[in-house]
């Protein structure tokens, strides 16, 4: 699901080079036959980031094989939290990210 154009614009955002409520998406309007609530909010637009993004800041993505690139020994007891909306579908054994 990675592809360059994604993380460049990531990138973009993350570094604080977008300020807030300034781009839009469309993002139901080239999916009408899933997740469409009625027909009527289907070109809907939503603004984003919601928020204006400070340089400097200790967000970050990071590309690649989550276990290789964080269940490193140099990596240990570094982060307090992982956040995430997506990637926990993608273990193979859940516990071997918890365990990270």
């Amino acid at each position: 699901d990675v592809s360059i154009s994604m993380v460049a614009v990531a990138n973009k955002i993350l570094n604080g080079h977008v300020a807030a409520h300034s781009r839009k998406l469309h993002p139901f309007c080239s999916d009408f036959l899933v997740n469409e609530v009625d027909s009527d909010s289907r070109y809907d637009s939503v603004a984003f980031p919601d928020v204006n993004v400070s340089p400097g800041g200790r967000l970050s993505c990071t590309l690649g094989d989550f276990m290789k690139t964080y269940g490193s020994s140099q990596r240990k007891n570094q982060y307090g939290a992982v956040v995430t909306c997506f990637f926990i579908d993608t273990a193979t054994n859940i516990y071997e990210y918890l365990a990270v």
